[in-house]
């Protein structure tokens, strides 16, 4: 077993064609947040060796244009700190998820489709990547769908830049930053599933889930709202729930909620008993801050001593 984190795309992409070479299991890997062991290597349930690729330093954001409507990500940048960074163009990131204080990596969004909590925007989505793939000859291709004009090789020019501008993209890309037409898909009621966790749509790195070592992204960006106003409802029965999702939240693609949670009474109890302490800590503490306050729980936790589970 080995764990890498390379410093530099260039390293990153050497670093894979050692494993290939190698014939290991390869394991890309971000802020490994996730709850389902997508970046975790089990030696026990596998034929050879892994290594793990963590590409959390490669963390660089550059927003396009003074107006930034669409963002270049290093695979290792975090959405929280992407957020943060879009608010200097009042503009709002792609993806917004329930775990987002501990500043999930922007290319496990693409690997994964991570649905987010935002019904406009779809889950992650795009077809402008930089990204690579073992062949069935076990070759690293690089794979470059960025759209940029081509200036060079695009390892080393995408390292030394620091802005980009109109004048840096190609023309001719008309390749999608954003699930197309979201918002008319998801409110369009024919029969057919609107968003379902197998969707493989788009070039390879999407639901890649680590078959691809995703290098750098292009995504849109989305305006910030001028005010936001909170509304709850409560429903006797699943038949009245159903019936406002259709006839309000999803009427038309021109009028949607930036946001639309369900949760059953249960759910609601629980959290109401629970989660009033990290609500106020949220108020207190800020989001950005919790990263480390979770770390803190996680360290307390592993402690040998009774209860610390708990």
């Amino acid at each position: 077993l080995a764990y890498v984190q390379p410093g530099t795309l260039e390293e990153a992409v050497q670093v894979l064609k050692a494993c290939a070479v190698a014939d290991v299991a390869i394991i890309p890997q971000g802020a490994n947040t996730g709850l389902t062991g997508g970046g975790v290597p089990r030696d026990l349930e596998c034929d050879r060796p892994t290594a793990v690729i963590n590409m959390r330093r490669l963390k660089k954001i550059i927003p396009i244009g003074p107006a930034g409507h669409q963002v270049l990500c290093f695979a290792g940048a975090g959405i929280l700190d992407l957020q943060e960074r879009l608010k200097e163009h009042g503009r709002d990131s792609h993806s917004v998820l329930g775990s987002i204080f501990l500043n999930p990596s922007v290319a496990a969004g693409v690997s994964f489709g991570s649905g987010g909590t935002q019904i406009r925007k779809g889950p992650v989505f795009t077809e402008r990547a930089l990204f690579c793939r073992v062949t069935d000859v076990g070759e690293v291709e690089l794979v470059d769908t960025l759209g940029l004009k081509d200036h060079g090789p695009i390892l080393s020019r995408l390292e030394g830049m620091s802005t980009l501008s109109a004048d840096d993209m190609d023309p001719r890309c008309d390749r999608p930053a954003s699930f197309p037409k979201y918002a008319e898909h998801v409110t369009t009621f024919n029969g057919q599933v609107a968003r379902f966790n197998a969707d493989t749509s788009g070039i390879d790195c999407n639901r890649s889930e680590g078959k691809v070592l995703i290098l750098a992204t292009i995504h849109d960006t989305y305006p910030m709202p001028k005010s936001t106003k909170c509304v709850w409802v409560s429903c006797k029965d699943f038949a009245s729930a159903n019936a406002l999702k259709r006839e309000v939240f999803l009427n038309s693609p021109a009028c949607m909620a930036k946001s639309c949670e369900y949760i059953e009474r249960n759910q609601f109890d629980i959290i109401d008993q629970a989660g009033r302490v990290l609500i106020k800590t949220i108020e207190v503490a800020g989001m950005q801050n919790l990263g480390a306050l979770w770390n803190l729980k996680l360290a307390f936790e592993s402690l040998p001593i009774p209860f610390a589970g708990i």
